[in-house]
């Protein structure tokens, strides 16, 4: 809908108000779509929401409420990387991590090896608080990643 919006008129000025946390699909909003603010829903979220409207009518960067600003630029945060879409599609194709491996070996992709694929898939299950490989490609696919 934001796309739509931001294709018929350009200059409109766009807020995100949404519980949604991740903070891939939250980065995709505003370097892809150009939200020009966002606004996470909880406790303080309308004084918050108030501020980010004030921002935005002045035309000052792109704020985000101050949960979400640590959020991002926090050290701890695993970003989702076009590796790991990759890694996740070949998972969700039913592959091995062996013949993920020898896949990523063929097409050049790095890192390619069992060890490196393993470690990557047990942080995203860490990341998505998936149970086991299964409940990680349901979420991917829940969250519009794969």
């Amino acid at each position: 809908m934001i796309a739509a919006l931001k294709k018929e008129h350009p200059n409109l000025k766009v807020i995100v108000f949404s519980i949604e946390d991740k903070s891939y699909r939250i980065r995709s909003l505003i370097d892809t779509l150009g939200v020009d603010g966002y606004v996470m829903k909880g406790r303080n979220s309308i004084p918050e929401l108030q501020k980010i409207i004030e921002i935005v009518y002045r035309n000052e960067d792109k704020p985000l409420s101050s949960e979400l600003a640590h959020q991002l630029t926090g050290k701890r945060l695993l970003e989702i990387e076009a590796y790991d879409i990759q890694l996740l599609g070949a998972l969700a194709s039913g592959l091995t991590q062996d013949e993920i491996a020898q896949t990523f070996k063929k097409d050049a992709i790095i890192p390619n090896g069992t060890s490196s694929i393993e470690k990557r898939i047990n942080k995203l299950k860490i990341y998505f608080k998936a149970n086991n490989n299964v409940h990680l490609i349901a979420l991917a696919k829940d969250l519009g990643l794969i």
